[in-house]
């Protein structure tokens, strides 16, 4: 059974029909005028679905230029300097694989420049907390 488009003829709006209902009275839910379906309503058939075995269209990242994530870093920085700025490091590293993933390149940077921010503030942190230390001790 195929779907077909019908357009009303009191307000244009188009209405997904199936094509064995010729001859029937439908209400359409836009004007609410009845009207009888006849074959001169159907200016086109529907579009068929597309093809399954070709593949779902997307950003292709892996031609895109690189973007670092910044994990590493971010780990280390969190064991060795500052763990909170080092788990908000973490987190945007972790953010950028997924976002080139889903083909957002500009969303990919972005987590990108904020995992190195996050991970430079953890290091900086972290050399003042021990300088600051070491200046306690004497």
């Amino acid at each position: 059974m195929q779907q077909v488009i019908a357009k009303c003829p009191f307000c244009a709006q188009l209405l997904t029909l199936q094509e064995d209902m010729i001859g029937t009275v439908v209400r359409c839910p836009v004007c609410n005028n009845t009207l009888t379906i006849t074959a001169n309503l159907f200016p086109q058939t529907m579009p068929k679905p597309p093809n399954p075995s070709q593949p779902p269209s997307y950003y292709d990242y892996r031609n895109s230029p690189e973007v670092k994530t910044y994990l590493i870093p971010s780990i280390l920085v969190t064991l060795g300097c500052c763990v909170p700025l080092g788990i908000a490091a973490i987190y945007y590293a972790a953010q950028v694989k997924s976002h080139l993933a889903s083909g957002n390149y500009n969303s990919a940077v972005k987590a990108s420049d904020n995992a190195k921010f996050f991970c430079w503030l953890s290091f900086g942190a972290g050399i003042f907390i021990a300088i600051f230390a070491y200046s306690l001790r004497k």
